[in-house]
């Protein structure tokens, strides 16, 4: 059993995640781009990127379940 995959898009965020099993092999892409115009965030950006922030924490904290006997 595989997370699914997960992309987040928002403004100057950018989250993918792939989950792919082959054979015995689990592969787990992901990727994070921040693009932030300068160092200050306003407090409704702050909001917003949190907000994003914990879809990705989420995201990292999913489990991939491996049974015995499953179908290869």
């Amino acid at each position: 059993e595989l997370p699914g995959a997960l992309s987040i898009r928002g403004d100057g965020f950018r989250y993918d995640s792939h989950y792919r099993l082959e054979g015995r092999r689990l592969e787990i892409r992901r990727s994070l781009r921040i693009d932030f115009e300068g160092n200050v965030c306003t407090p409704e950006r702050f909001r917003i990127v949190r907000r994003l922030a914990q879809d990705v924490l989420d995201d990292l904290q999913s489990e991939a379940i491996a049974r015995r006997g499953a179908s290869r």
